[in-house]
């Protein structure tokens, strides 16, 4: 297998380039500086000097850049995103940023031109890479699809995660579904953490873990602990006061878009605080085990991700194995 990955020297797209190494795959990145994934420490690891790995400098958005590269490659995975429309160095410039996100100064805002910056990151862009990419395969011929994988996202902590951030990722989802010779997958991680590599992550992550296992443990002693999912929820719906005591079903699956209502909307929250972080690496794994499965396609939540990699565990959901593992 010969792997593209864009953004390859990025914290998801590094993870994935050495999982892919790891399965013998030739791997080749392409981001705007062309250098290798280089640790906070400073120290570039073994893997990202593999012969089997190729770092180019390229501009995504300008496919002759690039072009030949893809068209050698068996597989692509597009893993640029923007998550905050400001550029920012550090936490205090982060926590402004989603100030301005909350207050509709941002992407949620009133303003489209506000909206710019996700709309061309996070859809535009990925629709051009996936163009590129179907644009090179050959016309006529019997091959089954090419395998894409775009990362989006879980749509999880709304409205602390801007909405504008979501609604861009589905946006680029409904694209790159039409796109012809494509088996397009869409990976949808939630919160992701790596101690090393990202060490502000591994709070929130504990947190999270740890709001995922109360919950989990409440939900197995019945319907009548109000929870904080539960009460979010409640805030969030029209029913009565007392679907507050009812645990919502395992299966249920995200809206396709965010909501378009005009009251608060929590239960984005409520999800996010009942699903467990996933390291990096985990979601990497899953990401070389989508390419490798021919039938797996469309979008893969963080439950489908342990699926995939044959966990049983998979969090609020029936255990299952993989082979009992809805078809995608």
């Amino acid at each position: 297998m010969r792997l593209l990955v864009v953004g390859g020297n990025g914290f998801l797209g590094s993870s994935i380039c050495k999982a892919a190494l790891a399965k013998g795959w030739e791997v080749s990145s392409i981001s705007s500086s062309g250098r290798p994934f280089v640790a906070p420490s400073g120290r570039t690891p073994a893997w990202a000097k593999s012969p089997q790995m190729k770092w180019h400098a390229a501009n995504a958005g300008a496919p002759e850049t690039w072009q030949e590269i893809a068209a050698s490659s068996d597989a692509c995975v597009h893993s640029v995103g923007r998550l905050l429309e400001g550029e920012y160095k550090t936490p205090k410039d982060a926590a402004a940023e989603l100030v301005r996100a909350w207050s509709g100064g941002s992407a949620g805002g009133s303003n489209p031109l506000k909206r710019s910056k996700y709309d061309a990151v996070n859809r535009d862009l990925a629709v051009t890479v996936a163009n590129t990419f179907a644009s090179t395969r050959r016309k006529g011929t019997n091959e089954s699809p090419a395998p894409f994988i775009f990362i989006s996202a879980a749509d999880h902590f709304r409205p602390i995660i801007p909405e504008g951030y979501i609604r861009s990722k589905r946006e680029a989802e409904a694209a790159i579904a039409q796109l012809a010779g494509l088996r397009s997958i869409f990976m949808r991680p939630g919160l992701m953490y790596h101690p090393a590599n990202r060490p502000l992550s591994t709070l929130p992550a504990a947190l999270l873990d740890l709001s995922a296992a109360v919950h989990g443990k409440a939900h197995t002693l019945g319907t009548w602990v109000p929870t904080p999912s539960r009460i979010l929820s409640f805030l969030s719906s029209p029913r009565s006061p007392l679907s507050i005591f009812t645990p919502p079903s395992p299966h249920e699956k995200p809206s396709a878009t965010p909501s378009s209502r005009t009251g608060p909307d929590f239960t984005a929250l409520a999800r996010g605080i009942t699903t467990p972080p996933l390291h990096v690496d985990t979601v990497a794994k899953a990401v070389v085990r989508a390419l490798e499965e021919s039938e797996v396609e469309g979008p893969i939540e963080p439950a489908d991700m342990k699926r995939l990699l044959g966990w049983r565990d998979v969090g609020a959901e029936p255990e299952e194995s993989l082979r009992e593992r809805p078809s995608f």
